[in-house]
């Protein structure tokens, strides 16, 4: 198997946006089946990213490492994320606990290849600390929290279209996330989207900036909540070009685009609440139910989030009288959740995207 050498630039800026450090890495032995996915900053300047290698048919994960490169360092190091014999990885995601200098490592997980999604994953990681023990969470979802997050599936693939979204972490040093159920009526499912995953050097332009692993297409993207998503506001399947990847491209000689043939329904339904203790223990679940779906562009749906202190607003589009209006629903500590009245006399002509 050809191997590589992945050369990384680190360019760390601080708060003003002075240089803090510059660093040229490289991470050996990189084979067409390792990706690299998820860079972030901690407060203190140390950056951290992902490292994954897949099977041969890069259609399940194999194994992963968290790859860490201290402020004012050259040397990365690699530390691996211990993976249960019984699970498969999912959607990939890193969230750094500043307070105590940790790292979220999350993903929801199958039990065999190609199957349902069953479940969360979760280690929380102390990156410079390896005798640290990892705080682990496996939790498989129980019937009651299927049927409630199902919406159109069934039972037992009910959370097949859910994608983390954000995470939030909790004074207590525990964690909180929501994931939403998206896709497109012509999507393949999410197993076949392991093509598209980080950056690989066997094809440059293959980097992700949604941070997404399998990631079909993602909706427009809200940090409010410690959200992961910073960078994919807007129009995830090619932004404003030529053949937008809305299903319409510019009509020569003249503004705007042209419908062509063919036509894609974009969905954004229910939302899944998560919160997780610093024991790795799930403390409670819920679900804030919608349905949204747009052809052939996905610009109006998704959702936004708004942090209170006290509770967690999750504010989205619903079509009202064929016009769109604002709802608004709230989460708290505990996970009690408010319908909230939605949001009136905005401004005429505007639509929230």
């Amino acid at each position: 198997r050809k191997r590589v050498q992945f050369n990384l630039k680190a360019k760390i800026f601080d708060r003003n946006f002075q240089t803090l450090h510059i660093a040229e890495v490289s991470i050996p032995n990189i084979t067409e089946q390792d990706m690299l996915n998820e860079l972030c900053v901690d407060n203190a300047g140390n950056l951290f990213l992902t490292k994954v290698t897949t099977n041969n048919q890069k259609d399940a994960i194999v194994q992963a490492s968290l790859l860490s490169l201290p402020l004012g360092s050259i040397d990365i190091i690699s530390q691996p994320v211990n993976k249960p014999e019984n699970i498969i990885w999912d959607d990939i995601r890193l969230k750094i606990n500043n307070n105590e200098q940790k790292i979220v490592f999350l993903s929801f997980y199958a039990t065999k290849r190609k199957g349902n999604i069953d479940g969360l994953f979760a280690q929380v990681i102390s990156p410079f600390d390896s005798s640290v023990t990892p705080v682990e969470t496996i939790y498989p979802f129980p019937n009651e929290l299927r049927m409630e997050a199902r919406g159109e599936a069934g039972v037992e693939n009910a959370f097949n279209n859910y994608y983390l979204e954000d995470i939030l972490i909790k004074k207590d040093g525990g964690f909180a996330l929501a994931a939403e159920s998206i896709g497109s009526a012509n999507s393949n499912n999410r197993w076949n989207q392991l093509n598209n995953p980080g950056w690989s050097p066997y094809d440059y332009y293959m980097f992700n900036p949604t941070n997404g692993f399998y990631n079909p297409w993602r909706l427009g993207g809200f940090g409010g909540w410690g959200g992961l998503n910073a960078w994919n506001w807007g129009a995830p399947m090619g932004g404003w070009g030529f053949n937008n990847g809305f299903g319409g491209g510019f009509a020569p000689g003249g503004m705007g685009w042209a419908p062509q043939n063919n036509s894609t329904r974009y969905f954004a339904d229910n939302i899944a609440l998560f919160s997780v203790n610093k024991k790795g223990e799930v403390e409670w679940t819920n679900i804030i139910r919608k349905s949204q779906y747009e052809d052939n562009t996905d610009l109006f749906l998704g959702y936004t989030t708004l942090n209170t202190g006290t509770d967690v607003h999750f504010i989205f589009n619903v079509m009202e009288k064929r016009n769109y209006i604002l709802s608004d629903n709230s989460v708290d500590a505990v996970g009690k959740l408010v319908r909230n009245p939605t949001f009136k006399n905005l401004d005429r002509g505007y639509d929230f995207m």
